[in-house]
């Protein structure tokens, strides 16, 4: 395993240290993860976050083996307001993710119900705050290229392929709406915010006229090409937030207990080995009006491509599989049958 780590500031999307950035300490304020997630919600600019806590609202679910598995959020939060936020953070995507993600809201919203309550039995539902689950997300949803499953068809395609994400957005917002009125019930709500997408706005190097939303997807994005003396000097200057320049500040990774360093140096090995494959497969744009994935026949890529390009895929994938075991680049060009430079395009891509 390669211990090494390249940067001063740890990748935003490993699972330990995003886990780090929104930990909370007793009784101390964690002003970066307030300042994140009170940034990225419009709701919370008149109802902001207060308090956040590590998230227990854990539910057990058995299959039909009778196994069972623990449905997990990483965060829970209470706005002003006492509603409900769950935050969890998704590197690559399952097929039904958004029915996923969905249940996993429900779950919260539910357990709003569990312990002690004032108001009487009888009006339990009285006590329903209002539940947002909020994901972030390392793909383009527009450029999905579809994930193959024995049983169903991947549900993301159609929605993408019907409904689009416009330029110049970022984020999803889904809440219940009546498609005859338009009414919503907003009780539960899912905020999806895709990181790549967030490049539209141009995030590195940073200006003094980014809002904390912008500094924060600059960071998610970019954290390798910041240094503590430029973070010091754009605090300093009055150009960085207090919120973000915190945050910066947990994601220093040698101040880090040892413990802590070596359960991110093995997220970031995992991520390289397992993630980066299927996240720069999904990034890539297949310059067709959508991808099929095929039961008995693989990848199909519309029409006219068919297995052709289906194995082109293929290729690519294996590629990025030896990339991750840091294969040279030539060795992998002459096993796998690509170019060199569409090799290295791959590896810009994912790594």
């Amino acid at each position: 395993m390669n211990s090494r780590i390249e940067s001063a500031y740890a990748n935003f999307l490993s699972n330990t240290a995003f886990k780090h950035l929104l930990a909370v300490s007793g009784r101390s304020e964690n002003l970066a993860a307030l300042s994140l997630l009170n940034s990225l919600i419009p709701d919370f600019e008149e109802d902001p976050i207060r308090s956040l806590e590590p998230a227990c609202t854990d539910k057990e679910i058995t299959d039909a083996n009778n196994r069972t598995r623990t449905l997990q959020m990483d965060f829970h939060a209470i706005t002003n307001r006492l509603e409900h936020v769950t935050i969890e953070l998704q590197l690559y995507r399952h097929i039904l993710f958004d029915e996923r993600a969905l249940a996993y809201a429900a779950v919260a919203y539910l357990q709003q119900l569990e312990g002690p309550r004032k108001i009487p039995a009888s009006e339990w539902y009285k006590s329903l705050r209002k539940t947002y689950a909020v994901q972030f997300l390392n793909y383009d949803s527009n450029k999905i290229t579809g994930i193959a499953d024995p049983y169903i068809t991947d549900p993301m395609i159609k929605r993408v392929r019907e409904h689009p994400m416009k330029d110049g957005y970022f984020m999803k917002w889904y809440v219940f709406t009546d498609k005859f009125s338009g009414q919503e019930i907003d009780h539960i709500q899912l905020l999806q915010i895709e990181l790549p997408r967030a490049e539209m706005m141009g995030l590195f190097p940073p200006s003094r006229d980014f809002n904390e939303k912008r500094w924060w997807m600059s960071l998610f994005n970019h954290s390798k090409e910041y240094s503590p003396e430029f973070v010091e000097k754009l605090y300093r200057e009055g150009a960085m937030p207090q919120g973000v320049y915190e945050g910066l500040r947990r994601m220093e990774v040698k101040t880090w207990n040892s413990t802590l360093q070596k359960k991110y140096k093995e997220d970031v090995e995992e991520m390289r080995e397992f993630y980066a494959p299927q996240i720069a497969m999904d990034m890539l744009d297949a310059k067709n009006e959508g991808i099929v994935i095929g039961k008995e026949e693989g990848i199909a890529i519309g029409e006219a491509r068919g297995k052709e390009e289906g194995i082109a895929i293929e290729k690519r994938k294996t590629a990025l599989k030896l990339l991750a075991k840091k294969m040279d680049i030539a060795d992998i060009a002459e096993i796998i049958g690509l170019s060199i430079e569409e090799i290295k395009s791959l590896k810009n891509v994912a790594f």
